[in-house]
């Protein structure tokens, strides 16, 4: 990938003033050509345009595009939500909205701040643990015992009220945090 991003937190307007008016045919041309020019991430936000930047990339990128030609980021701030339950709604009106089937790079914005509680998963090196590892209230697990804690899991036990699809659901998730998956 060249090192390069798309953000579409500043596109063209058709009415000045109103970020929510974003100019789609002149967008197209200027992702036309990033794209024939050999980039291919792009970058969106649920706040974006007044929330409609993730339905221009539906238009930009999802229809006129085939998904494996590109990469696609998008964010989460953790204003937007207040529980789990939440979080997942607006996941799945972000999914809605794009049109993707997946988000390549999905980030959560300002965690600590809101007052969140997330557990950071370090897959090889350690350098989350220097970012995060002297942070209070924040666990760094890791596959390395000589550089960090190990993520240790049960994978047969599991809190009572859930079904043991959604613990299942749950497992794969951490995994595919951890290590890749393959067939």
């Amino acid at each position: 990938m060249k090192k390069l991003g798309f953000g579409l937190m500043r596109l063209p307007l058709i009415e000045k003033g109103n970020d929510a008016a974003i100019d789609l045919e002149q967008s197209k041309k200027m992702v036309d050509m990033f794209i024939e020019r050999g980039f291919t991430y792009f970058d969106t936000a649920w706040m974006y345009h007044r929330h409609e930047s993730e339905k221009a990339v539906k238009e930009l990128l999802i229809n006129r595009h085939p998904r494996e030609s590109f990469t696609l980021a998008t964010k989460l701030h953790a204003e937007f939500f207040d529980s789990a339950e939440g979080m997942e709604e607006v996941f799945e009106t972000q999914r809605q909205k794009t049109g993707a089937e997946y988000f390549d790079y999905y980030l959560l914005h300002a965690l600590m701040q809101a007052g969140r509680k997330f557990m950071v998963i370090e897959p090889a090196k350690g350098e989350y643990k220097n970012v995060f590892g002297h942070m209070k209230d924040v666990e760094v697990y890791g596959t390395n015992p000589n550089i960090m804690a190990m993520l240790k899991i049960n994978p047969f036990a599991f809190p009572k009220g859930i079904h043991v699809e959604e613990h299942i659901d749950r497992l794969i998730d951490i995994f595919s945090a951890c290590w890749p998956m393959y067939a």
